[in-house]
């Protein structure tokens, strides 16, 4: 018989994601509460649980499936016996079971909640016990476990994992009972006799199992790890524990298993504690623990939400607070919607500040804080955006490309983010390989806006002024690969030596922060304004999308 409501299938794995007042926790509670039996031994209040406060009703609804020509058809018997008290027919194998907790806190569990009961008595009477022996028979086919992140492992360990224990080391004793006893009764003889021997009589000793269990006698296990060397489990990290508890749920799900009962897994969160590299190892863990059982977590963590959206729920409050279901078309929107709720961005990824200009490499990211630091007390370069940007180096025109490609669809819904591309043969290549494939997915990449050229045919050193290029390679001309004029002796292209960029730099800017006026900047300013410009453009997109 396997469990089906709406969102948490049999064998499967289920991930809960949302803001942290959403309620997932509430979610999680909710599936055990249904299986809280007619003694309501999971503690459900109503008061302490409702939005609504004292005098609602909380309802909660199950679906189940079953094999009615197999293991089940016992059960199935007695279901179509009390559909036939509701002179009704079993529509399929499909069962619908509606569990209301009244303002009492009283549990009701019911297989027919609209059908009216028939008026005579004894059929009423039949119809009670058979529902609630039914009930009983379907809910003793799981064992459901929440397992809550504000637990100690050690406290989770002797909650889950010790019982099982426990239980596997009495069936080993059992055989050994009466040798036990017969030890236990000499251990009482000798303590009779030292009575005796000391004047007092009428005083027999004797010894047994508390509560008169072998289990009461066992109370504790030390859980050990070796990584090489064999220590307890509370002496490792805190990752590893966690880890270790997880793999230690699929023996528990296998002996709850030979009693014939389902395990229902119920974990919040559990990311908590683990280091990132740990969170592709547990994610794998509840994958294999999702074949066998039927596990259902929440979490904040990118990684753990499933690529198929339909094993993602997403949770919010609506309007009078109480928890409402959201489902997703891709996981990307699933993760983008956990995002929204937790107040992430892609680009926090990225460290990518609220606004960026991406470029090749760190000596533009360099050039540009030294301009606009430089010009900040120049009349009309302000440039208030650019100069609240985070620029960010990607190491070169197609790295910068490949980065942009693979995220500049996300990264332009969330913030302003223009590209800096030198005007050379790489560069000018990469925008048009860029153009190309955004052109082909319906995405707007266009100069000045998303993506602004230094100077056709150069690199960034090509907005200093001409001449000093020029000066300095009779300078120094071996610090440069190709250096290209036309007839007129104007400079069509030239490139540096890699190590030969740093000394460029330094005499260029030497050469500019000595100079009276600010004709040579000419270029830089271009610059500057067309990123300032592409970065208002890409304000106004946001705000109007």
């Amino acid at each position: 018989m396997g469990a089906q409501d709406a969102f948490l299938d049999l064998s499967d794995t289920l991930t809960i994601i949302g803001p942290n007042n959403s309620g997932k926790t509430n979610l999680l509670q909710s599936v055990q509460m249904f299986f809280t039996g007619y003694e309501n031994e999971h503690g459900y209040l109503v008061d302490e649980d409702s939005p609504r406060g004292k005098g609602a009703r909380t309802s909660i609804v199950g679906y189940f499936d079953g094999d009615p020509d197999g293991p089940d058809s016992a059960f199935y018997e007695d279901l179509d016996r009390l559909y036939a008290l509701y002179n009704l027919t079993r529509p399929g194998t499909n069962i619908a079971l509606y569990l209301t907790f009244s303002p009492s806190g009283n549990p009701t569990y019911v297989f027919f909640p609209n059908q009216k009961r028939p008026s005579e008595g004894a059929v009423q009477s039949n119809i009670s016990r058979l529902q609630k022996q039914l009930v009983i028979d379907l809910l003793g086919q799981f064992e459901c476990h929440f397992i809550p992140s504000e637990k100690s492992m050690r406290e989770l360990v002797d909650h889950v994992l010790t019982p099982f224990i426990r239980a596997v080391v009495v069936d080993v004793l059992q055989p050994q009972l009466g040798k036990i006893q017969s030890e236990l009764d000499a251990v009482s003889t000798n303590i009779t006799a030292a009575l005796e021997a000391s004047g007092v009589s009428g005083l027999k000793a004797s010894f047994g199992f508390q509560g008169g269990s072998i289990e009461n006698m066992l109370s504790g296990f030390d859980f050990y790890l070796s990584d090489p060397y064999k220590t307890p489990l509370a002496r490792k990290g805190q990752g590893t524990q966690s880890l270790a508890f997880m793999a230690a749920l699929h023996w528990v799900t296998s002996k709850e298993e030979e009693f014939g009962r389902h395990s229902v897994w119920l974990i919040e969160e559990p990311e908590s504690f683990l280091h990132p590299e740990l969170s592709h190892s547990a994610t794998q863990l509840l994958e294999l623990l999702g074949r066998s059982s039927t596990v259902a977590m929440t979490s904040h963590s990118m990684a753990f939400v499933p690529h198929d959206p339909k094993r993602v729920v997403g949770t919010h409050l609506d309007g009078d607070g109480c928890t409402a279901l959201l489902t997703f078309k891709s996981h990307e929107k699933a993760t983008a919607a956990l995002r929204k709720g937790l107040g992430l961005r892609f680009a926090d990824y990225f460290s990518l500040g609220t606004s960026t200009v991406l470029t090749e490499g760190q000596s533009d990211s360099e050039y540009l804080r030294w301009f606009l630091t430089l010009s900040e007390p120049w009349d009309d370069c302000e440039w208030p955006k650019l100069r609240s940007v985070t620029f960010s180096d990607r190491g070169g025109a197609v790295p910068l490309a490949g980065f942009v490609r693979s995220n500049y669809e996300i990264l332009r819904k969330e913030q302003p983010t223009v590209s800096l591309f030198d005007g050379d043969e790489a560069g000018i290549k990469a925008v048009s390989d860029l153009s190309s494939y955004f052109n082909g997915v319906g995405v707007s990449f266009n100069s000045n806006r998303e993506y602004v050229y230094v100077r056709n045919g150069f690199a960034i050193e090509g907005l200093f002024p001409d001449a000093w290029v020029a000066q300095y390679r009779e300078d120094s001309p071996t610090h440069f690969v190709d250096f290209q004029q036309d007839a007129a002796d104007s400079l069509m292209k030239f490139r540096l030596r890699d190590g030969n960029k740093t000394t460029f730099a330094n005499r260029m800017r030497e050469r500019a922060e000595a100079e009276d006026t600010h004709d040579w900047a000419e270029r830089w300013i271009v610059v500057c304004k067309a990123l300032e410009k592409a970065l208002s453009k890409q304000v106004e997109l946001i705000a109007g999308e």
